[in-house]
């Protein structure tokens, strides 16, 4: 019975859009583009379904979605946010996608047509795309696409024909040119043609107790973050465990910490460790719930109160843990990214939730939105680089990237350090082993799945 409720997490979380903000430019100076993640919840009516026999893809729930434009005049489209992908793609074929609301969402969204663009161009090559969760078929077309006060001329991205198990259209903001694609793709464009001074954005997809988040490309925001925003290096593709250029970083370690006994308020529960070694780990904006191995994932969920294992390496929690002073910590050398139980597990409906983490196989390891909630990460292409944050909201101080090895912004962030009840914030050290701990998984180049991206083929 619970693995068919898990099976309802698809269909009834939240999905979240991204509406355009402008923000002054002279069309001259390279600056910033900033979009604002604002959530959105779906038709109450959707959810009085019966439970689906089959598991649908467990990554799959929550989307952040991007309003953008394209073509003149503007046509309004919305495509996914995704890190883990290159291409950017629009009009998906609606209802067979794999949510449970799939064809409402499809059908939600604006469709881009080419032929009421006189600036709009087919390329004749044909697109073909592969997905962990499904794929898409279509052909390369150039055209505008306006990003809110910014416009990108003749830049190029594809139209869907044809689509499987996807209820959107994707924005790919991994590699391009020459890289993950065979020509400048949107993050390549926005440089060249001077609307960012760099290859760089800052993504924060904001906290369940904040009303928004946003995607800053060519900027950072220093009141969106708090403590120093650490650099580290992304691992080239051919050492990487899939061997595809994608924002691989080093994690070292991973503990739980469980909520004070009430006897004991004030005296905080002892880190439970399951990782205190170096392991490849993929930051994908386009997965709901990260993935690690079983032999890190399964002693996690059995020190989790309530957690129980409902088969395809999926654990169910009691929602009630979301308001309890527990957390995760995710470290990456002496960056410690701490995770509130309520950012990290996965609300999908009143008395259904689950753990925010699952097993993966073999170099499968992502942290998605349930870790990217509570960070603050600057993906910087020019210098290699991944920057990471703890994630707050004290205002707005916009600050560009600019160009060279030191263009992002080393400052601290601006907010402060957040209470956390009793609980101390965690230190710049990793937590030294106390009670349980996972040796190294082996990593191999196995094929990465993610929610809506796996390593793309095109032709």
């Amino acid at each position: 019975m619970i693995s068919s409720l898990l099976t309802f997490i698809v269909g009834l979380a939240v999905v979240r859009l991204v509406e355009g903000r402008g923000f002054s430019r002279d069309g001259k100076t390279p600056g910033i583009v900033r979009l604002a993640v604002v959530s959105k919840t779906p038709d109450p009516s959707l959810r009085k379904r019966q439970f689906p026999d089959r598991l649908i893809n467990d990554d799959h729930g929550l989307e952040y979605l991007i309003n953008f434009e394209i073509g003149n005049p503007p046509q309004n489209v919305t495509a996914a946010l995704d890190t883990g992908s290159s291409d950017t793609w629009v009009n998906p074929q609606c209802g067979t996608g794999n949510t449970l609301d799939s064809n409402a969402i499809c059908q939600r969204y604006g469709r881009y047509k080419p032929e009421k663009s006189p600036t709009s161009k087919g390329t004749k090559q044909e697109m073909y795309l592969r997905y962990g969760s499904g794929a898409v078929l279509g052909e390369y077309w150039v055209d505008d696409l306006h990003l809110d006060g910014a416009s990108i001329k003749a830049q190029q991205f594809g139209i869907a024909t044809r689509s499987q198990g996807l209820d959107t259209g994707l924005m790919g903001l991994s590699y391009g040119n020459q890289v993950g694609t065979l020509y400048p793709n949107i993050v390549d464009q926005l440089a060249a043609q001077n609307i960012t001074q760099s290859r760089a954005f800052s993504l924060d997809l904001g906290s369940i107790d904040t009303p928004e988040g946003s995607i800053i490309f060519g900027g950072i925001d220093t009141k969106k973050f708090y403590g120093k925003l650490s650099k580290h290096p992304i691992i080239p593709a051919a050492q990487s465990p899939d061997t595809y250029p994608r924002y691989w970083i080093n994690m070292t370690s991973l503990s739980l910490t469980l909520p004070a006994p009430k006897l004991q308020v004030g005296s905080p529960a002892v880190p439970k460790v399951f990782l205190n070694s170096t392991i490849a780990v993929f930051l994908d904006s386009g997965g709901t719930l990260s993935m690690l191995p079983p032999s890190i994932v399964r002693p996690l969920a059995a020190a989790f109160p309530g957690a129980q294992n409902v088969g395809s390496g999926q654990y169910t929690v009691p929602c009630s843990a979301m308001n309890q002073t527990g957390f995760v910590d995710f470290g990456f050398g002496e960056k410690i990214i701490r995770v509130p139980w309520k950012e990290f597990v996965w609300f999908v409906e009143p008395g259904l939730c689950a753990l925010g983490l699952m097993e993966g196989g073999e170099g499968t390891n992502i942290l998605g939105d349930t870790f990217l909630r509570a960070a603050f990460v600057v993906y910087d292409q020019d210098n290699q680089n991944l920057h990471l944050a703890e994630s707050a909201d004290c205002g707005s101080n916009l600050i560009a990237i600019g160009r060279g090895s030191d263009a992002v912004p080393s400052g601290v962030g601006a907010c402060s350090l957040p209470a956390y009840g009793d609980y101390p914030a965690a230190t710049a050290k990793a937590p030294v082993p106390t009670a349980v701990q996972s040796p190294a998984p082996k990593i191999t180049t196995s094929f990465v799945k993610s929610s809506t991206t796996g390593k793309p083929k095109s032709t």
